[in-house]
């Protein structure tokens, strides 16, 4: 399987998959486009790809650190609360303005998203 390089993705690719034929695909909700061998990429019109568009399985999501959004449940990362040293965290539940989290020794610990930053676990 070829693995996404998302380095060398588009700006508005947010997924990666593959159709039944095994051709390869960065796409999102609106668009996508053709993936030979990770370097050509050509985009389709929404005419071109209409009906096949049903017939990807994705594979892979783009990071959400890269997108500039929080962190989706399940994610191991590490958090810092008001400005405090990042510790590492699984996420339990991400709303609009709470999430909750576990850490190590305080499961479920409830965090206002305005004072938190998530960040790759180093």
């Amino acid at each position: 399987m070829i693995k996404p390089d998302w380095n060398k993705a588009p700006r508005w690719a947010t997924k990666y998959g593959v159709d039944r034929e095994g051709w390869y695909y960065w796409y999102n909700d609106i668009q996508y486009a053709f993936l030979i061998a990770q370097e050509h990429v050509y985009r389709f019109t929404d005419e071109e790809s209409g009906a096949l568009f049903d017939e990807i399985t994705e594979l892979e999501q783009r990071p959400w650190y890269e997108l500039g959004e929080n962190p989706p449940v399940g994610t191991e990362c590490e958090i810092s609360n008001c400005g405090n040293p990042y510790a590492w965290c699984k996420i339990r539940f991400m709303g609009e303005s709470i999430c909750v989290v576990d850490h190590k020794d305080y499961p479920e610990q409830y965090y206002h998203l305005s004072s938190v930053k998530f960040r790759l676990i180093d």
